[in-house]
């Protein structure tokens, strides 16, 4: 059953923040939840829609749905004030270029993060398709931005605000993985089983990990009711409105934010080579896993960049997504391979136990598969022609 929308005034609070209107927290808690959230328009950067599918599809906008409240329900508006100049919305400031301050480029994209965080509360609470998965994403890839441009940021208020984000990322995480794990397995148990004469009735399976799921989603529920993720929604608006901006700040994206970026690319190429040295296969998959979060961290690196930096940086971005893709597939099937092996030593059945070992093979096989298209996919990402932008 899906549990019923309830967003505290603190996510709405955060909400107006962003979106135009700014009640302070007393007259929040008095007005409760307004009529309906943004729609988020997350087009990627290089002008494709985002993926649907896989370990880390970038989220599609979404709506909650809910009427548009009348001008009766709205929030009190705050009074006009004349004498106060209109700001300029800082997609108006200048035309985006390398030049352009890192301040500016760094701040924008908080902004857009922090905003699909808040977008995406009511349909986590709801239990919509894919919607874990878009805030764990979300989560992931803000924090990634903040540690990996951390020059351009007072390190000190900075470092809280990624140990809360991992605590999010980290709850969103084990439903997430609970709910990918129920879907793989049960839609490959449910493709072979009838070979062997197995029902659906025959196997205990889809039970468990269902079970798994909703336990996972309900200590999900609870985090978002909770104080820590209300403070740290305070602790994102400060971060939008109030950006402890370090002295590079100023200076070009060019010269602070672009190098940072190649940094973060220099880490994956040095976990690819570790894991080509690897002589067993378990110490190679550990080295490919550590090697994909360094590619999502190259990614986002790029992505913060791609509207300033343009094509070149559109390209790379790219490249670094479809290393992610074939890495996620490998740490899939290698996870589905761990949880097959628990299932098959708890069943009395023989045919199933075989047929956990079939489909255990088969995962092996996916994963051998997805290193090859990885190991291809990579002899075009580090070509030096894909990087000179950042030099």
């Amino acid at each position: 059953m899906n549990a019923p929308i309830h967003q505290s005034p603190d996510v709405m609070l955060v909400h107006d923040s962003m979106f135009g209107s700014t009640p302070d927290i007393a007259e929040a808690s008095a007005v409760g939840l307004p009529g309906s959230a943004p729609t988020v328009d997350v087009t990627a950067l290089h002008g494709r829609e985002p993926a649907s599918g896989g370990c880390d599809a970038d989220i599609a906008g979404a709506s909650t749905g809910v009427p548009e409240p009348g001008p009766a329900s709205r929030r009190r508006e705050a009074p006009e004030r004349p004498e106060d100049p209109a700001p300029t919305p800082r997609d108006e400031r200048r035309r985006p270029s390398p030049d352009t301050p890192a301040e500016e480029v760094l701040v924008r994209y908080i902004e857009r993060q922090a905003a699909q965080i808040v977008a995406s509360d009511p349909l986590v609470r709801l239990d919509a398709p894919q919607s874990v998965h878009a805030m764990r994403v979300v989560a992931r890839r803000l924090r990634s931005c903040l540690q990996t441009f951390k020059k351009v940021l007072r390190r000190d208020e900075i470092r809280p605000i990624c140990e809360e984000l991992k605590w999010l990322a980290g709850v969103l995480g084990a439903a997430r993985d609970a709910e990918v794990m129920r879907d793989r397995i049960a839609g490959i148990v449910s493709s072979e089983a009838p070979q062997f004469g197995i029902g659906a009735g025959d196997s205990s399976v889809d039970p468990e990990l269902a079970a798994a799921y909703r336990s996972a989603h309900r200590e999900l529920l609870e985090a978002l009711d909770s104080p820590r993720y209300r403070t740290l929604l305070r602790d994102l608006q400060r971060l939008v409105t109030e950006p402890p901006l370090s002295d590079n700040a100023a200076r070009p994206a060019s010269r602070v934010l672009s190098p940072q970026a190649l940094r973060a690319f220099a880490r994956l190429d040095a976990l690819v080579t570790t894991a080509s040295e690897a002589r067993m296969p378990a110490e190679r998959d550990s080295a490919l896993h550590e090697a994909r979060k360094a590619a999502k961290k190259a990614r986002y690196a790029g992505e913060t960049l791609a509207e300033f930096f343009g094509r070149p940086a559109a390209r790379f971005v790219m490249a670094m997504e479809e290393l992610q893709t074939e890495l996620g597939e490998l740490q899939d099937s290698v996870v589905t391979r761990r949880r097959l092996e628990e299932i098959a030593r708890d069943t009395t059945s023989p045919a199933a136990a075989f047929l956990y070992g079939r489909l255990h093979a088969h995962e092996e096989r996916a994963g051998e598969l997805a290193v090859s298209r990885f190991e291809h996919s990579w002899r075009t990402a580090e070509k030096k022609s894909l990087l000179e932008w950042m030099a």
